[in-house]
């Protein structure tokens, strides 16, 4: 059991055994930091404690192996506790024991404030017990207990807007009811819906609120939860905002890259455009010369392969002209020869 309770500190405040009817106690229980033994001398597991005989202290059917009893949050040392306890029968010897325990119930405080400090908008959670309409753990850092530590303050005693204005809707839905019984009725509407949920102002803010029913092995617990509705919307449109100028930055950058490309294009049509000139006014020599001809081809694959395609075309045609002038420079000798001769036979 020692090692139980040191294993658990956050959540035990205690863990021992009674047996029935005798009440002998043996057990260990902390007080703030330091571990303590039920009875003296301590290693004795059998001495009575003389302050409490718990055999009456529990509503349990000690005839009844498992019988069990969770008693009602309440307050001790400054912590909120409930009491579990369950009834064990030895089947050969007939001993009965009720094993129990105190299950630190402020915990879930630490467990909700660190679980809320992930959550990047303002979030008020807190959780009441349905039963005693007692506040069991809260974001809020209003007080939960009475002014001497002895007593957990119900939802309507915190001094607290937000837990004001859940008594404010209890008031609206619930007309001439005390507090127990308005959370009793809530309890009950939503055995048979998932969440009560409505947007409430609090502190000139807008807030979204929900209310959730619990049903746990200890218990029945609500949860109510707001969130900061203005937060959310302010931080959707600072991000609409951004995701905007991303957008126009984008589609700048693609218009820009659209017009040096449609700029670029052109300029290869053009180069490719002149050299489709200079080979109609025969300037063969231009487009086939080296220099100017080859360096000046266009890097689009496709423009390049017509202008290839119009140099192969050119080359066969400035061959062609090539072969017929030479063909008619001889034709013309040939005849000149001709003539020659006929005139020195006359």
């Amino acid at each position: 059991m020692s090692l139980l309770l040191q294993a658990n500190r956050d959540t035990l405040h205690d863990v021992f055994f009674y047996s029935y009817p005798e009440g002998l106690i043996s057990g260990y229980f902390y007080e703030y930091t330091q571990l303590y033994f039920f009875g003296f001398p301590i290693g004795n597991p059998t001495v009575v404690n003389e302050s409490k005989n718990y055999t009456t202290s529990f509503p349990l059917n000690y005839k009844q192996s498992y019988s069990s009893y969770i008693s009602p949050s309440y307050s001790l040392e400054g912590l909120i506790l409930k009491t579990l306890v369950y009834v064990a029968i030895n089947e050969k010897t007939g001993e009965t024991v009720a094993v129990t325990s105190d299950w630190v119930v402020s915990s879930i405080s630490s467990t909700i404030i660190n679980t809320v400090a992930t959550i990047p908008y303002p979030t008020f959670v807190a959780v009441l017990e349905v039963n005693t309409a007692y506040v069991l753990a809260t974001t809020s850092t209003a007080q939960v207990l009475s002014s001497d530590l002895s007593t957990i303050l119900t939802l309507d005693q915190v001094d607290d807007p937000f837990f004001k204005d859940i008594c404010n809707i209890l008031n609206l839905k619930y007309p001439n009811m005390n507090i127990t019984q308005q959370i009793a009725m809530i309890s009950s509407s939503l055995l048979l819906e998932t969440a009560y949920s409505v947007l409430r102002t609090v502190n000139g803010g807008n807030w979204r609120t929900e209310i959730y029913l619990i049903n746990s092995t200890v218990g029945q617990m609500l949860f109510m939860e707001y969130l900061d509705v203005d937060a959310v919307e302010s931080d959707l449109n600072a991000t609409s905002i951004n995701t905007g100028l991303i957008m126009l930055g984008v589609i700048l950058t693609v218009l820009i890259f659209g017009i040096a490309f449609a700029i670029v294009i052109s300029q290869q049509l053009q180069m490719v455009s002149k050299q489709i000139i200079m080979l109609k006014q025969l300037k063969f020599l231009e487009v086939l010369e080296k220099n100017t001809g080859v360096k000046n081809r266009s890097f689009v694959y496709e423009l390049a392969g017509l202008q290839e395609l119009f140099h192969e075309m050119v080359v066969v045609f400035a061959n062609t002209l090539k072969v017929s002038n030479s063909l008619q420079g001889k034709i013309a000798s040939t005849a000149k020869s001709a003539q020659g001769d006929r005139n020195s036979v006359v």
